[in-house]
């Protein structure tokens, strides 16, 4: 009679006796399970509405161009890349708060995959925060940007590349140093490196940065500047992983190399060379006859901003002789002068779009800018003693025939008037006119005006 087989020698009979499961297949569930139970949701939007914040406070920066968009969420990296690192230093020293180094290194996997594995959830949970934003002012800004050109994907590859050197520069500084205070430091540090970067923005160092604080108008990145800005910003971040957690740690050497290979172009272009001109953003395109309205192409999507000023103000000079017929915006490169016949205007933006207060009188900047062009005395040679002290009373009177306008120094949007008392007198005198005779005023101020000669006009 044979004996009875021991329990313990069909594996399969004890549960505790499986094999563990290979290393590789827990990077995923690991993942899940972060996302799933840490605070990474919370951080994700946290991440997004700092962002969110700051793209509103400006917005009429970025919403007008592809370009414009691109270069302003570039610079959100001023807010978002310390915080993120911040959370990520956080995140890294996790184990060491704890405790759980040696439960940690009890796991069946190698240091880096082990690195890897708690790298990804923040590499992740900033990269969805990145281009959350990135697909919200995409919809934000397409009614008016969509009028020229499509979305620059470029700048988002690059971009990521500086979310990934954030995030693991964090973590690797996390997994060396878990102490309570290292959280805000990093945070601290990341924010005075971005601002001790104060180099001329024309320059080539400049563009080594993952921050544009110039706005380039009239500009796209070439085409290879986003691969070169993945590398440069990618591979330290790479190489950071690796030198402090894999068995070979001169294989750093290599994503070095890389970086070194994205950096030398980008040095060497510098902004010219990085931002490149496009001479189809000013062009022209023309719509409607007396007036003619003209914008640049890359405003085409601004067009009804500004048309119902234009065509108020051009029925204000309706049978004035020598009266512009045509309105132009001005291009990036003008210089001033305008030919026979047109006004050149520039547009205005709305809330938010400088340092100036909030509180500005954008409506009245906007007609201002309009009826400036047409009516102002703007001689390319200018002295004080040329220009007649009542010639801002043609301007008052304007701005009050038109909505909104109160014929007053502030319904302009701002106060600039040499002599207020006669500006109000000469727009009292222009507002009591008759038809006729306010026109043929006008004509002969027009005709003054142009030829830079206050003596061949009288006041009002």
């Amino acid at each position: 009679m044979s004996a009875p087989a021991s329990p313990s020698a069909d594996p399969s009979a004890d549960p505790s006796a499986s094999p563990p499961a290979a290393p590789s297949a827990g990077l995923l569930p690991v993942l899940r399970t972060e996302l799933r139970r840490g605070r990474f949701l919370w951080w994700w939007a946290a991440l997004v509405a700092v962002q969110l914040a700051g793209l509103y406070v400006y917005r009429w920066v970025w919403q007008e161009s592809w370009a414009d968009l691109a270069q302003y969420v570039r610079n959100l990296a001023f807010l978002t890349g310390p915080l993120l690192a911040a959370l990520a230093a956080r995140h890294g020293g996790r184990d060491r708060r704890l405790g759980a180094e040696q439960l940690a290194a009890s796991v069946p996997r190698s240091r880096l995959q082990r690195t890897v594995a708690g790298l990804l959830p923040v590499l992740v949970c900033g990269t969805a925060a990145y281009l959350t934003v990135w697909l919200v002012t995409l919809a934000a800004a397409w009614p008016s940007a969509s009028a020229y050109g499509r979305p620059l994907v470029g700048p988002v590859v690059g971009d990521l590349g500086a979310v990934a050197l954030f995030a693991s520069a964090g973590y690797v500084l996390g997994r060396l140093s878990g102490g309570a205070l290292l959280a805000p430091l990093t945070a601290v540090c990341g924010y005075a490196v971005l601002l001790v970067w104060d180099v001329p923005h024309s320059s080539g160092w400049a563009q080594l940065v993952p921050v544009t604080f110039e706005r380039h108008e009239g500009r796209f990145p070439a085409w290879w500047t986003g691969p070169a800005q993945l590398a440069w910003f990618g591979g330290p971040a790479v190489a950071l992983v690796l030198a402090a957690a894999a068995r070979r740690r001169w294989a750093a050497v290599v994503p070095l190399v890389v970086a070194v290979a994205g950096a030398v172009p980008l040095q060497a272009a510098a902004a010219d060379g990085v931002w490149r001109p496009d001479p189809d953003a000013d062009r022209l395109v023309c719509r409607g006859s007396a007036p003619e309205l003209c914008m640049r192409a890359v405003h085409e999507g601004r067009r009804d901003e500004v048309a119902g000023y234009v065509r108020r103000a051009a029925e204000l000079l309706e049978d004035v002789p020598g009266a512009p017929v045509r309105f132009e915006e001005a291009s990036v490169s003008w210089a001033g002068s305008a030919g026979p016949g047109t006004a050149v205007f520039q547009l205005v933006d709305g809330p938010g779009a400088s340092w100036e207060s909030s509180e500005r009188n954008v409506e009245g900047l906007r007609r201002d800018a309009v009826l400036r062009p047409l009516l102002g005395w703007g001689c390319s040679e200018d002295v004080p003693e040329d220009v007649p002290i009542w010639s801002e009373g043609v301007l008052r009177w304007a701005h009050g025939r038109l909505p909104g306008g109160g014929g007053d120094a502030a319904s302009m949007g701002y106060v600039a008037e040499a002599d207020p008392a006669a500006a109000a007198e000469a727009a009292a005198v222009l507002e009591r006119m008759g038809g006729a005779e306010r026109r043929e005023w006008l004509g002969g101020y027009l005709a003054a005006r142009d030829a830079c000669d206050p003596s061949a006009v009288d006041a009002p």
